[in-house]
């Protein structure tokens, strides 16, 4: 008597953190191909340069020049139901002249999101051995050679503020003169150096050295 072949885990594609991505939790009805279109388009949420600002106390924490800022912060704090604290984790790494920084997504908080909205939607829970392959575009920067991270980064604590600004708001010749004020104020992140999580940030740093 032949013995009955194990059925194959669920195979779940969570779409996380994808800037200015509008979706509903749980939605089943995009085929592979969609999602890769859908997160193609947009912003990549790579930062055209990194400021790093003094606070009212003192503290130093990065600020990410993009173009339409204030559409991805509101975004942001949407997709993670105004506690992007929560939500995100900062990663710094650097890699021979290099650093970059990323705000990384946190896939365990995505995960309990879609059991919630499976359950919500088909009355019963998600299987718990699933496999789940994750998609996200973290906001993040890549550095040039001669940058100050090595003098910052002595003086960063265990949580980051990390802010964003409309690059068409700063004249780069000129960086003195931008209205800092109307930085966006993400959060204050726990911060990351060198850990598992920041292989997102290496990889891009390796990346772009192959290319210079």
């Amino acid at each position: 008597m032949s013995k009955r072949k194990k059925p194959e885990p669920m195979q779940v594609i969570l779409v996380s953190y994808v800037p200015l991505l509008m979706g509903e939790a749980g939605r089943s009805d995009w085929d592979p191909k969609q999602v890769q279109e859908a997160m193609e388009e947009g912003p990549s949420g790579l930062a055209d340069a990194c400021v790093w600002l003094q606070d009212d106390e003192g503290r130093l924490g990065p600020c990410l020049l993009l173009p339409q800022a204030a559409a991805i912060a509101d975004h942001l704090k949407a997709w993670a139901e105004d506690r992007p604290e929560e939500w995100f984790q900062l990663c710094a790494a650097e890699h021979g002249p290099l650093y970059g920084l990323a705000l990384m997504p946190r896939l365990d908080k995505g995960i309990e999101r879609l059991r919630t909205a499976y359950q919500l939607r088909h009355g019963l829970p998600l299987p718990k051995d699933i496999r789940v392959t994750a998609l996200f575009k973290p906001l993040h920067f890549s550095s040039k050679p001669g940058h100050m991270f090595g003098q910052v980064k002595a003086h960063l604590g265990d949580r980051v503020r990390l802010a964003v600004m409309d690059s068409g708001l700063v004249d780069p010749a000129n960086p003195r003169g931008a209205p800092w004020d109307k930085a966006i104020e993400l959060g204050r992140f726990e911060l990351a150096c060198g850990e598992p999580e920041c292989g997102y940030i290496e990889e891009q740093l390796k990346e772009q050295l192959k290319g210079e």
